[in-house]
């Protein structure tokens, strides 16, 4: 009987080890076997693929701006050999006079 499910034309530019995995998934389809856990895996992961990485880039994105907005809001750690103050100039954690 003739393989009418030959995938090496399309498997060609893949890497080998994943070209063969891709060839055991499609022989599992074409011969009709039942899916077992680990193909069932692989489709599941195939299909939530593109929200996944949605959803990863939009934690990466809060992330990275919380932490901008926690370095610009935080106060600076106060000197252990900080000079003397006066009283017209306490010495305190502000940034500027402005503050």
């Amino acid at each position: 009987m003739k393989d009418t499910h030959d995938t090496t034309p399309l498997l060609e530019n893949i890497e080998p080890e994943k070209a063969e995995r891709v060839r055991q998934l499609v022989e599992t389809f074409a011969n009709g076997e039942p899916l077992n856990e680990e193909t069932l895996t692989i489709l599941l992961h195939g299909l939530e693929h593109d929200e996944d990485v949605r959803d990863a880039d939009a934690q990466g994105y809060i992330r990275g701006r919380n932490e901008k907005i926690d370095a610009v809001t935080a106060r600076p750690v106060p000197l252990d050999d900080a000079p003397e103050t006066t009283m017209l100039i306490p010495h305190c954690d502000r940034r500027s006079i402005w503050d």
